[in-house]
């Protein structure tokens, strides 16, 4: 039996060593089954009918189809505007596909479903989704303890492993956003993005439209923003959601989607919050609330002292030249701090692992927020066993997972871990 994790100094760096339960070497060790994902099935000329029961207040539903698991709307084939029940043809025998559905309400809120999976075999059948929006099959499950065989579904089920990302050049910096990002009312070259460009020396890109919604916004993540594979990402959206009547619960789960997928990908996110005293039906303290809720850097108030002055104002809503610099000085600022203080020292430190039989690449997620995951947290992949862990911050508290990989996918996570960096 696998000992307990222990952490020890040596040679002035922290060397950690964490344990894998018995299960994540019976996942990747060729145990085998079907898993108990609902029983279905079709023709050898892939036909395929899918159910769900309607969810109450959705306006339409999109089905979403991949070929691995872990299966969003960004990574996967659409087919909008369906209806229960829909049956698909031409699926490829014995090959595993995984579905998703997307349920839109009248007011352009979104959601999604459990995933579900079905190997095509030669009969044909029904996948029936139940209630969509129930808990996950895989998340209502139990973690099996130390030494407890896992279930055939848990066997069958690793989450897969996304390609890693790799970058090459300078940064990329995507400004995201309505007609404050576009720069209705300045001069050509003159709206916010281009400024802030001149100001740091480096392309910026503007991908604002006017009058956009956080919904409108959610829609086209993907192809304008995810697509750039960004490093920073700016955020100015709300006020049309503010100005038509949105809900504020609405508006922010979109924009806490939209936050949470760009840092998903490893960027990091500045959010231009507004704040209108009075009239901002709570806006302004839910901009506080996302930026806690996922630890983006929020500018509290962008269109502080701009919006109430004729001299930086082109119309009643948009800046002029002047606005648009003073925007820009902003993120700016954000982006570039003053250096009044000392730098922190930083260290480096060795994370190790037991080595799980037939692996044939780690994955590391680590964040210095507790309860990281495969979702929130920045992303290593083939790691090396063991890994070195660079410029980490002296006294700062550092959270982690470790999951193995091979052909197979990739198993579960470990448990959390957590170290404090010392000398």
């Amino acid at each position: 039996m696998i000992s307990r994790s222990h952490i020890f100094v040596k040679t002035g760096r922290l060397a950690l060593y964490i344990q894998f339960f018995a299960w994540i070497f019976l996942t990747l060790g060729g145990c085998g089954g079907s898993g108990n994902f609902p029983v279905a099935s079709v023709l050898a000329s892939g036909r395929l009918t899918l159910s769900w029961n309607d969810v109450p207040g959705a306006a339409s539903y999109e089905l979403y189809i991949a070929t691995t698991p872990g299966v969003t709307t960004l990574n996967s084939y659409k087919i909008s505007d369906v209806t229960p029940p829909i049956t698909i043809t031409d699926l490829e025998p014995g090959t595993t596909y995984y579905f998703m559905v997307a349920i839109f309400s009248d007011s352009g809120e979104s959601r999604t479903s459990k995933e579900v999976a079905y190997t095509v075999t030669d009969t044909e059948g029904e996948v029936d989704f139940g209630d969509i929006l129930a808990k996950p099959e895989s998340e209502a499950q139990s973690q099996p303890t130390a030494g407890e065989e896992p279930t055939a579904g848990q066997q069958s089920q690793p989450q897969a492993a996304a390609a890693p990302v790799k970058k090459a050049g300078s940064e990329i910096i995507v400004c995201f956003g309505d007609s404050l990002t576009s720069g209705i009312g300045a001069t050509s070259g003159m709206d916010y993005p281009s400024q802030l460009a001149k100001m740091l020396g480096k392309p910026v890109i503007n991908k604002g439209i006017p009058g956009d919604t956080t919904t409108s916004a959610l829609r086209r993540l993907d192809r304008d923003v995810l697509s750039q594979n960004p490093d920073i990402v700016l955020i100015t959206l709300g006020g049309n959601d503010l100005k038509n009547g949105v809900s504020k619960n609405i508006a922010f789960r979109n924009l806490e989607y939209i936050v949470k997928t760009i840092q998903g990908r490893g960027a990091k996110v500045i959010i231009g919050g507004l704040k209108f005293p009075g009239k901002d039906r709570g806006y302004g303290e839910a901009y506080n609330e996302l930026a806690s809720e996922t630890g983006a850097m929020l500018i509290p108030d962008i269109f502080a002292g701009i919006v109430d002055n004729l001299d930086l104002m082109s119309d009643p809503i948009h800046p002029n030249d002047a606005g648009y610099r003073i925007i820009a000085r902003r993120f700016h600022k954000a982006l570039v701090p003053t250096a009044t203080a000392v730098s922190p020292e930083r260290k480096d430190v060795t994370v190790a692992w037991d080595d799980v039989p037939n692996a044939t690449s780690y994955n590391i997620y680590w964040s210095d927020k507790k309860g990281v995951n495969k979702k929130n947290g920045k992303k290593i992949a083939n790691a090396t066993n063991p890994y070195e862990m660079k410029n980490l911050i002296k006294g700062k508290k550092y959270y982690f997972i470790v999951t193995a990989v091979n052909q197979s996918g990739e198993s579960p996570p470990s448990e959390e871990f957590s170290f404090t960096v010392g000398q």
